[in-house]
């Protein structure tokens, strides 16, 4: 039973690793793909374009964010089962010692 709890800990520790390595690359994205902006000789239109780009930015960063936070809750789903498989040995090595 614990070999196979190993391999959901090492796999959720693996994607935990994966989910915070992709925000990171996520973020390394974002200046390449966040267009420039220009002048469209209406001030008017200058002013909608900037607070779109800037919108499309704050999006960006909630996004990568949001990957971050999926990583962090599998790191805290994988230190929960940890524990959990701790104490569940305890208890079996416990129960396995006690003469009836």
């Amino acid at each position: 039973m614990a070999a196979s709890f190993e391999v959901v800990l090492a796999d959720l520790q693996s994607m935990a690793g994966t989910f915070h390595t992709e925000a990171d690359g996520y973020r390394a994205l974002v200046p390449g793909i966040t267009p420039t902006a220009v002048d469209a000789g209406d001030s008017g239109l200058n002013s909608v374009m900037a607070s779109v780009f800037t919108s499309l930015a704050s999006l960006h960063e909630l996004m990568a964010e949001s990957i971050a936070q999926h990583g962090d809750q599998l790191t805290k789903a994988h230190d929960a089962y940890a524990a959990q498989e701790i104490d569940n040995r305890f208890l079996y090595d416990g129960l396995g010692r006690e003469t009836w």
